[in-house]
């Protein structure tokens, strides 16, 4: 008795590689971007805008349920 249920295609080795390949080069492509990102701000700037920040991320850290739940806000 032949076998009626219809075989289920599954992705070829081929097809994997292919995905992996563009992933690693979209992955290349970010790291080059990020490379050439720079970023002007001083020393004394980055030290006099600290204190606004420190409450904010203190209470991120505070509430790691927060923390999670920005996460995953797009």
């Amino acid at each position: 008795m032949p076998n009626l249920k219809p075989s289920i295609p599954y992705p070829s080795r081929r097809d994997d590689e292919r995905r992996r390949e563009h992933a690693n080069e979209q992955i290349k492509k970010f790291y080059e971007i990020f490379k050439d990102m720079s970023f002007e701000i001083s020393f004394t700037d980055a030290l006099r805008l600290m204190p606004k920040f420190a409450s904010t991320l203190k209470a991120l850290i505070g509430n790691k349920d927060k923390l999670s739940e920005m996460a995953r806000t797009p």
